[in-house]
């Protein structure tokens, strides 16, 4: 008589195999027994074939006694066919991803020239050889999906696979990424959602089990286009119009004036009306008009216009050009008409 036995743990339960060989009086059963606890768990098996444990195995590991029974001349009879140990080794994983950006409304969101951080905390994987190729490591599963157009109104394109890795050690940690995966040639117009997933891996009969996922929403740069400057010097201020577009969800964005060349990092006149305040949860475009800049150019000589906006990432200059203004052309001009007079 043969009762070969084998049992894998497997996630959250137990793959048990059974083989028998024997008279066809013998009637085989398995009996589960929590090793840190009272829960025992038992029933009938085919002589050949498979099945899941009757009970997910717990943290202390369960005993599996193969027993074959049948009625003898001197009554029943019972034979202990094989013993097993399993212990459990679901591991428990945990995604989240960190920004520059405080939102705290949905997903976390950031630009796609700025980086964010991938954050992990793995607990449950197994060291040694004994150790199943399952219990070793967990798979990291990063797809990217890209908006289809307009960022403020398309939906995302399908996922692409980014790539995988694995993990395998407990304990925390961070993948940090210098800037946005997203596909795209145009920064100022590119959008979309990144996807990160944490997979227990696939053992025997058992499918792949995702443990946790992290997104995050990836907006585009904005961009200002200053128009109506078309001149080299101007007697009266010019009328100038400030194209804004994806400005970023939560920021501010205003035009500030100051004399002399442009310099990165000067405090001008801020305009008063140029503020921008953009509280969406989606980007925007937005439009400034300034008709009467003859009131804030006083003086003759150079003068810039700069765009500036405020971010989660900081305060940057968007956009910036020179206005030439010369009021001795006017006066000149004046004083010719007199002249002639």
């Amino acid at each position: 008589m043969r009762f070969p036995f084998l049992l894998k743990g497997l996630l959250a339960g137990a793959i048990i195999t059974t083989s028998a060989s024997a008279d066809d009086e013998w009637t085989v059963t398995l009996v589960q027994k929590h090793l840190e606890s009272s829960g025992v768990f038992q029933g009938s098996v085919a002589r050949e074939g498979s099945r899941v444990s009757f009970a997910p195995i717990p943290e202390g590991g369960s005993e599996f006694n193969l027993w074959a029974y049948r009625n003898g001349p001197l009554g029943l009879e019972e034979h202990l066919v094989d013993t097993e140990t399993v212990g459990a080794y679901l591991p428990k994983g945990t995604l989240w991803i960190t920004t520059a950006d405080p939102y705290a409304g949905g997903i976390p969101r950031t630009r796609i020239d700025q980086g964010f951080t991938l954050n992990f905390e793995i607990e449950g994987l197994r060291k040694g050889g004994d150790a199943p190729k399952a219990a070793k490591k967990v798979l990291l599963d990063h797809n990217v999906a890209a908006a289809t157009g307009d960022p403020k109104t398309s939906n995302l394109g399908p996922e692409e696979d980014f790539g995988q890795s694995f993990l395998t050690r407990n304990g925390t940690g961070a993948i940090n990424f210098s800037a946005s995966n997203i596909p795209g040639t145009d920064p100022y117009n590119d959008s979309g959602v990144e996807t990160f997933r944490l997979f227990a891996l696939p053992d025997g009969q058992t499918a792949e089990l995702e443990l946790s996922k992290a997104e995050v929403q990836v907006w585009p740069m904005s961009k200002a286009t200053i128009s109506g400057v078309t001149k080299s010097s101007y007697t009266i201020a010019p009328e100038v119009t400030v194209d804004l577009v994806n400005l970023y969800p939560e920021s501010e964005t205003w035009v500030q004036v100051y004399p002399g060349p442009e310099s990165v990092g000067t405090n001008g006149t801020r305009l008063t009306e140029s503020f921008a305040l953009v509280s969406d949860v989606k980007p925007r475009d937005s439009v400034l008009r300034f008709t009467k800049l003859d009131s804030v150019l006083l003086d003759s000589g150079e003068w810039t216009l700069e765009v500036i906006t405020r971010t989660p990432f900081g305060i940057e200059r968007i956009a910036h050009t020179s206005i030439n203004i010369d009021r001795d052309l006017a006066l000149r001009g004046s004083f010719q008409a007199l002249s002639d007079q």
